[in-house]
């Protein structure tokens, strides 16, 4: 699995800004999925779901990292 969420750190680094991350868990103790959102500055920037929260943070910081591979002035 790739590391998406230090590469996030790094770019939101360089904009003096830090990811904030909101896990939400769904579903059964033994079978949950978690929904994650990364936000900064106030905005919501992407969300991701998985069976883990690390999962669902990766699916998260992949989301935002794809916007921003689109529009690099967010």
């Amino acid at each position: 699995m790739s590391n998406y969420r230090n590469q996030l750190n790094t770019i939101t680094a360089q904009r003096k800004q830090r990811p904030v991350y909101n896990d939400i868990q769904a579903g059964s103790q033994h079978d949950p999925v978690w929904t994650s959102t990364v936000s900064w500055g106030g905005m919501e920037y992407g969300r991701g779901s998985g069976k883990t929260k690390n999962e669902s943070r990766e699916a998260a910081a992949c989301a935002a990292l794809q916007l921003l591979s689109q529009d690099p002035s967010l």
